[in-house]
């Protein structure tokens, strides 16, 4: 390469040394941050019992959220509906002649 175009290659190089590569927050492989009082430990495990409820409940959500969706969709594809029918009922009834200009006015 002539005329600077090894300065560039090296600065491209020097570009990617400096900006080393990016960690990311969550991975636990490389975890750089130290914690103050060591590693966290969750003590508060659910029982089965408890785990059983929390699906239960979960479960229940899920099937109000869904029933709650699908009536939504129908109450837009209904009212869509009634929307087009009103147009094409509408559409049909117009008296075209009302539009056209009239010489004896």
């Amino acid at each position: 390469m002539g005329y600077g175009g090894q300065g560039m290659i090296t600065a491209l190089k020097n570009n990617d040394l400096l900006r080393g590569k990016r960690k990311k927050l969550f991975d636990k492989e490389n975890k750089t941050s130290s914690h103050k009082y060591g590693q966290m430990e969750d003590h508060m495990q659910m029982k089965s019992h408890e785990y059983a409820q929390f699906q239960k409940d979960l479960f229940e959500r899920m099937k109000f959220e869904r029933k709650r969706r699908l009536q939504m969709r129908l109450l837009v594809f209904g009212i869509t509906v009634l929307v087009v029918i009103l147009l094409i009922v509408f559409a049909n009834s117009m008296d075209v002649e009302m539009f056209t200009p009239n010489p004896n006015f």
